[in-house]
């Protein structure tokens, strides 16, 4: 039994024509009434993952519903 030896050029090259091929890309998945939580385990301001978190939530709250 032969082993299968593909590059890593070769794969996402198939990969992205096997997916351009079934129209994948022209069908966009939107779900309804989606809620997302962040907990913050310090304060929001320690210039850290507390902060990023923060900053992107105030990102998420401008974009349209």
């Amino acid at each position: 039994m032969g082993l299968l030896h593909i590059s890593r050029r070769r794969f996402l090259q198939g990969s992205a024509v096997s997916l351009a091929t079934t129209g994948v890309s022209g069908r966009i998945a939107r779900a309804a009434g989606v809620t997302i939580g962040i907990v913050y385990v310090g304060p929001r301001d320690d210039f850290g993952w507390n902060q990023a978190h923060a900053v992107a939530v105030k990102a998420l709250k401008t974009l349209p519903a």
